[in-house]
């Protein structure tokens, strides 16, 4: 889903009337009438366009201040973050989108399993229809799709596919001199597992324990990868504020996730729960993701972006709904982006064609191509 208003690009002047107080000439007999040229035929939008090369850097709040962690934990991060979402329209209502990650860490943070170790995201694809009616101002499109499990984080859950579906509405208004987009997503996906329960990596003199409910006493899972038992379903929703004025465009993003997983407690054989231990297990996880940004959009190809995001737990410790927007203890981040929108980078490459550039995900007003730009 991310974010971009039109840029102005630079006019050359022609110089058929750049000369004045020329020579006289004689008369000439007039000439017959020069038939017009015919208007060149409009250029065709690429089947390609909006696709998206993203790159990103964002370091978290332990590069500034490191005093109030414990101990010798160190869990400065600073990482790298490369996002491919290609996007390909088969006909005006019908479009497919993808996306790839790739991330490294720079830091060697406590949670860092492999040192600087390039990690592959898991790859996704969807078949959107954009051809629903509008109402008013309002946009809508749903999709369906996967997510294909090729990391290590996916097969050590032993994640063998996830299906899911995507429900989007979009509103944009010309207002307060500039352009206003509301969007609103909900996503639902199930998870097919081998095992309910994380993989095994390797063999190990010893018994590792972890727990199943998050550290809270429980019955515990031996030598996983994880003591946290798989997600089999997920609901997750966002709702964007985007507004943009010429080239600048800030915006605001809040999501929630809503994540049902295993309850080993009740599978069949498992133990009942002993004296002090609770009889259900952490089925039921809530996160929540804050971020806010602003975006500068240099050319028709190329946004840079400056931000803040936080993703948290969306309860404390002591079962209160914790600050979703800043927790000095939570994993907040700043962050740098620069934003390639592919086929008009192609265009200036190749010297055609010209016009709006900017992240996709505000690009939703009536007066453009709402199947473009959803």
């Amino acid at each position: 889903m991310r974010r971009f208003a039109p840029v102005a690009l630079l006019a050359i002047l022609s110089p058929a009337n750049a000369f004045a107080q020329q020579a006289p000439v004689p008369a000439t007999p007039a000439a017959a009438p020069t038939p017009a040229a015919a208007p060149a035929p409009a250029r065709r939008p690429s089947r390609w366009a909006a696709s998206q090369l993203s790159i990103t850097s964002s370091a978290n709040g332990d590069l500034f201040d490191r005093s109030y962690r414990q101990g010798s934990q160190s869990l400065m991060a600073v990482d790298l973050n490369v996002s491919f979402r290609p996007r390909y329209r088969i006909s005006r209502a019908w479009q497919v989108r993808a996306r790839w990650d790739f991330n490294i860490e720079f830091t060697n943070s406590d949670w860092t399993q492999t040192l600087r170790e390039p990690r592959m995201g898991d790859p996704t694809t969807d078949l959107w229809f954009l051809g629903i009616p509008a109402v008013g101002d309002f946009r809508f499109a749903i999709a369906a799709g996967f997510l294909f499990p090729v990391s290590p984080e996916a097969r050590a859950q032993t994640l063998i596919l996830q299906p899911r579906v995507i429900g989007q509405a979009a509103w944009g208004i010309e207002a307060l001199g500039g352009e206003i987009a509301v969007i609103g997503q909900v996503v639902y996906s199930h998870r097919f597992f081998q095992y309910t329960t994380p993989g095994v990596r390797g063999d190990f003199p010893y018994a590792r324990t972890t727990y199943n409910q998050d550290q809270i006493t429980g019955p515990s899972i031996s030598n996983q990868l994880s003591g946290l038992s798989g997600v089999h379903d997920q609901l997750s929703w966002t709702l964007i504020l985007a507004p943009s004025w010429g080239k600048w465009s800030p915006g605001f993003a809040y999501s929630m996730t809503h994540q049902w997983a295993y309850d080993v407690t009740r599978l069949p054989g498992a133990p009942a729960p002993g004296p002090g231990q609770l009889p259900v297990g952490d089925h039921v996880r809530q996160l929540s993701s804050f971020s806010g940004w602003l975006d500068f959009n240099a050319n028709a190809w190329l946004t840079v972006e400056a931000g803040y995001f936080m993703t948290r737990v969306a309860l404390d410790a002591d079962g209160t709904l914790g600050n979703p927007f800043y927790s000095r203890y939570q994993d907040w981040r700043v962050y740098l982006n620069a934003n390639i929108v592919l086929d008009k980078f192609i265009d200036a490459i190749t010297g055609s064609g010209a016009g709006e550039g900017g992240v996709i995900r505000t690009q939703n007003t009536p007066r453009r191509d709402p199947f473009a730009r959803f």
